[in-house]
């Protein structure tokens, strides 16, 4: 959060800003460029000039040890450093030169100043007119504007926060954060281009991420309006667009796509990378210096960079619609998000009848849609999980009804079986429900529709699962009763799984848990009378184990026409494992010994089989049957 703004700058603004910049400065020692910024230290503050003749010059101050008295340096750059000089004042009180000096404070002010008379470019009413205009999303909100009969003053809060490359490469941070910052640079920089202003340079150092993830350009140096003005004297940087060294005034907006491949690069690749890159004339050194594999950040890489202006973005196809190319560009980072954000599941499942009963009333079945296609990554999964009601009649019946009502009517709703008959030999195997043995995996294609992401996606999963639950107890109960099987019935656990998004419905005492970095949670809770009762306080956790009505159960599919299923919410991250079981196994293996089979380096496959040999190997005097998914991340 940003710091309050001191009271003397908020009242006495004229006499702050004369105090500084009136200082006479003092030479002193030689400054490298990475030691002059820092955001956070009380005690920097920091100018920077910018001549009409485009060179650079700094101020740096600093308390003394014994007093609050501050030294001032002059620093002009020279090839990447500072060296001392005594020019500021004379430079700064030129009358007729547009000047811009930025002061950062104790990591709360910034401060641009240009002397009267103002010009077009640069001027604080240009600068002015383009945060307020096309700013919005990101600069820094003007608090204050000033005019003095000698100068005009803007005054800009900086908040607390953390440079864009330290930010970037922190390992907490999510590739779709990242996404999140760069589609907000390019909507800026687009909003910047309709008001004919270009950002020729990008830097990581010009941004800065807030402490509630919000990206922040707070440096602005680099604009310029097109076409460029005559005299504008580029800095000779790597980054820079080689058509604005060669011919500045022949630039068009596609500099700025060049330069936010740049910046892209630099996050992705690091300065390294982009030397050897133009050094040999060829992209790979980009390929080479990255864990990223995605082809569209290849595409990307390659249609911001391309030395021949034609070769970047906009496509021939698109320069009619936005000759910028900065829409193709959003498009294309959309696109590049979901092939590395999209997740992959991997499920298995196993079952057994238990070393004591004779038949298997247990059930499942899993959908997987996957759909691949430019602009589209997505995997969605279904797995259902049912229990006939041991002793009842026709359980197993039950079980059958829920696992298929329940698996092909979400999967119709939400969109994923709609061209099975087209992509399916035999669609019966497509909508039958794996039922004790037969666990199917049915791999489908969606049609060509506009796939919603986000929190309103994962609510609307969380109302038709309520709803459909609603519906096949009403079913599992009318089927009983018209069959002389009154009272069949069965548990439920029914889960969908959209990239990051997980949704459970519960009825009954099957469980699901969720493994992440070395722990085990359990996402549902047993309804079970004995569960109320140690809830409640009424059983200790050994009288709960022990018993005799542990296993009798509050709600069941096809128990009484009012249930009131549990839903449960939640996020996936690639890594993360799923198990779905029977009380087959957490009857005869507690969580501990679960928790250790899914810390293993094993496929899924594996998992599930070994948990059904632990519980074989403790007796197993019910059904078991698991279900194990994998999390992985495509990059």
């Amino acid at each position: 959060m940003a710091k309050p703004l001191p009271t003397n700058v908020s009242t006495s603004f004229g006499n702050f800003l004369k105090q500084f910049f009136e200082k006479t400065p003092v030479p002193g020692q030689t400054f490298e460029q990475n030691q002059l910024i820092s955001f956070g230290n009380t005690n920097h503050i920091i100018a920077t000039y910018l001549g009409s003749n485009g060179h650079t010059a700094r101020m740096v101050t600093k308390p003394a040890e014994d007093s609050d008295n501050r030294h001032y340096l002059m620093l002009v750059e020279q090839a990447g450093h500072f060296s001392a000089t005594e020019e500021i004042e004379a430079s700064l009180q030129a009358p007729h030169t547009p000047t811009r000096s930025l002061v950062v404070s104790d990591a709360t002010l910034m401060v641009t100043k240009s002397f009267l008379p103002p010009v077009p470019w640069p001027s604080i009413e240009w600068e002015k007119a383009i945060v307020e205009t096309a700013g919005k999303e990101l600069c820094l909100p003007i608090h204050q504007h000033h005019t003095s009969p000698h100068a005009q003053y803007l005054l800009q809060q900086i908040p607390e926060g953390t440079p864009l490359d330290r930010a970037w490469a922190a390992p907490i941070t999510p590739w779709s954060t990242k996404f999140r910052w760069l589609m907000a640079i390019v909507r800026t920089l687009q909003q910047f281009a309709g008001v004919g202003v270009l950002c020729p340079l990008l830097r990581p150092e010009m941004f800065l991420v807030d402490q509630a993830g919000r990206l922040i350009w707070w440096d602005l140096s680099s604009l310029v309006p097109l076409p460029i003005p005559e005299g504008y004297q580029p800095p000779k940087v790597i980054e820079l667009a080689p058509e604005l060294l060669e011919s500045p005034q022949l630039a068009d907006f596609r500099a700025g796509i060049y330069a936010f491949g740049m910046l892209f690069a630099r996050l992705s690749c690091g300065l390294d990378a982009i030397h050897e890159m133009i050094q040999e004339d060829s992209f790979v050194p980009l390929l080479n210096a990255t864990a990223m594999t995605m082809p569209e950040w290849m595409r990307i890489m390659t249609k911001c960079l391309f030395p021949t202006i034609p070769r970047r973005f906009p496509t021939p196809a698109q320069k009619s619609i936005d000759p910028t190319g900065f829409s193709e560009l959003l498009e294309a980072l959309q696109t590049c998000e979901l092939e590395v954000c999209r997740h992959h599941f991997a499920i298995a499942t196993a079952t057994n009848i238990g070393t004591v009963r004779s038949g298997n009333e247990d059930a499942v079945g899993v959908m997987i849609e996957q759909v691949h296609r430019h602009a589209t990554q997505r995997e969605r999964a279904i797995v259902v999980l049912a229990d006939g009601m041991g002793g009842m009649a026709s359980g197993e019946v039950a079980a059958r009804i829920t696992v298929d009502k329940i698996r092909t009517e979400l999967a119709r709703d939400l969109g994923i079986t709609s061209r099975a008959a087209e992509q399916q030999t035999n669609p019966e195997d497509i909508l039958a429900a794996s039922v004790a043995s037969e666990n199917n995996t049915a791999k489908l294609v969606a049609p060509d529709s506009k796939i919603p992401t986000g929190k309103h996606v994962q609510e609307q999963y969380a109302t038709k699962l309520y709803s459909l639950i609603e519906a096949t107890n009403m079913e599992v109960l009318a089927t009983g009763n018209s069959t002389g099987s009154a009272g069949m019935g069965c548990t439920l656990e029914a889960l969908i799984l959209d990239n990051e998004i997980a949704v459970v419905g519960h009825v009954g005492d099957s469980r699901v848990y969720h493994y992440r970095n070395g722990k085990l949670t359990l996402i549902t809770t047993d309804q079970t009378r004995v569960n109320r009762m140690l809830i409640n306080g009424q059983l200790t956790v050994e009288e709960a184990l022990n018993h005799p009505r542990r296993s009798e159960l509050e709600q069941a599919i096809g128990g009484r026409p009012a249930i009131f299923p549990d839903i449960h919410q939640f996020t996936t991250q690639p890594g993360d494992r799923l198990l779905i079981c029977s009380d087959g196994l957490t009857g005869v293996v507690n969580d501990s010994v679960l928790e250790a089979i899914l810390s293993e380096a094993w496929t899924v496959e594996k998992m599930a089989n070994y948990m059904l040999s632990v519980a074989m190997a403790a007796g197993a005097d019910d059904n078991v049957t698991v279900a194990v998914i994998e999390v992985i991340g495509a990059s």
